[in-house]
């Protein structure tokens, strides 16, 4: 059970990746992250569905107080598996949206700039004073 959500988390993180990829405009280069996704994913909901059936199946032939860990261990590998099918099908239907429907896509980074300066000129800096470095904001920001 440990390795079908070790094998997910992998299967997330290609995706992770390739809604990367689809971001910095290179849907070109997807290949190399969609089919490792896919294989693992495959393999790994495969094999979450049959396990999910084996510890069913062992739990039905024990006696209820010896069954309820297997009971247990078949809810927890469902819920992975649903979760990860979730998460790979909403990522589906946005990369869809991104490079099919060619929908611009938003991001959640945020610049934040006081003082009205642009991102361009802003530039922090590391200083030294009495021999002791001190992070220093730029003239101008807006803080404390």
């Amino acid at each position: 059970m440990f390795g079908a959500a070790n094998q997910l988390l992998g299967t997330l993180a290609l995706c992770i990746g390739t809604t990367v990829l689809i971001k910095m405009w290179k849907s070109s280069y997807l290949w190399v992250t969609v089919l490792p996704m896919l294989f693992v994913g495959m393999i790994t909901l495969t094999g979450s569905y049959e396990m999910f059936w084996m510890f069913l199946k062992k739990a039905g032939t024990l006696a209820a107080g010896q069954a309820f860990s297997l009971y247990l261990d078949a809810v927890l590998v469902a819920i992975v598996a649903i979760l990860g099918l979730i998460v790979l099908s909403d990522s589906i239907r946005q990369w869809y949206g991104y490079v099919v429907l060619k929908k611009p896509f938003t991001s959640s980074e945020v610049v934040v700039m006081a003082g009205g300066g642009s991102a361009g000129r802003m530039q922090t800096a590391i200083h030294c004073v009495d021999d002791e470095k001190a992070f220093k904001l730029p003239h101008g920001t807006g803080c404390c």
